[in-house]
């Protein structure tokens, strides 16, 4: 963090973060100092791939034992060869792509994950509430955030908002066109305001929160493949982190 804070990559969050209950507002202590990238969610991933080759929109379809490895085939119909494999995806997607190893794709069976719908909302004008972010205790919401509160955002009022996740299962296969105004709708129930939104739009987050395997990270070391992630750790950032530089020291010393 101190050369991520360094590099100017993440901020502090200063933001008021509140629980609404009921309408009801309550204040939240948190001694842990938060951070968040800047100046996009993206940022760090950004600066730590900056000098690798990536080839971005490449859907994997399988992974076949190749002569000396493994041989990757994508959508368009090429494949090619590798020493080793990572599955840095979640475990619904990774799972399918063991076939070869099922021991390991046992493993990753394990792990799973809850839908989220999102949607990104924004206001002609600041929101009359005395909080920037807030965990809520709804039937639909369970997160809210008022996006300029970020460092390094632009200005205006846009607000994050996260259905909880048994709403988003319950409407995973509804459009984002009909799941939007819901949103909306809840979120200005649950605050207790009434404002018209300028523009909106919603995405369904298929894989999201994790359950969290507390397992670090899975390696099969005879065949040279692997998964890391957040759900084979504790659900959290830090874990996806911890989770793939553990998975890189085995790989590393497995080449």
């Amino acid at each position: 963090m101190d050369q991520w804070l360094a590099q100017g990559l993440v901020a502090p969050y200063a933001g008021r973060i509140v629980r609404l209950e009921q309408g009801e507002v309550i204040p939240l202590s948190h001694p842990e100092q938060r951070y968040v990238a800047t100046p996009g969610m993206t940022a760090v991933c950004r600066a730590l791939s900056a000098d690798l080759e990536i080839d971005f929109e490449c859907q994997i379809t399988a992974v076949t034992p190749g002569e000396s490895g493994w041989r990757l085939s994508w959508e368009e119909g090429g494949d090619s060869g590798f020493d080793a494999v990572v599955l840095a995806i979640p475990a619904a997607q990774a799972s399918p792509l063991c076939v070869a190893v099922p021991d390991l794709a046992v493993q990753l069976r394990q792990g799973g994950h809850e839908p989220c719908w999102a949607a990104m909302v924004r206001y002609e004008a600041p929101l009359p509430l005395e909080f920037d972010a807030a965990f809520v205790e709804s039937d639909v919401i369970g997160w809210v955030m008022r996006d300029a509160s970020r460092p390094g955002r632009v200005p205006g009022e846009r607000w994050v908002l996260h259905a909880n996740a048994e709403w988003s299962k319950a409407h995973l296969e509804n459009s984002a066109e009909t799941v939007a105004p819901l949103l909306m709708d809840a979120f200005c129930a649950a605050a207790g305001f009434d404002a018209e939104a300028v523009e909106f739009r919603a995405h369904r987050w298929r894989f999201a929160l994790s359950r969290g395997l507390n397992a670090g990270s899975f390696w099969h070391a005879g065949r040279r493949i692997g998964a890391c992630g957040d759900w084979c750790a504790d659900g959290r950032i830090e874990g996806a982190y911890l989770s793939g530089t553990g998975l890189a020291a085995k790989l590393r010393s497995a080449l």
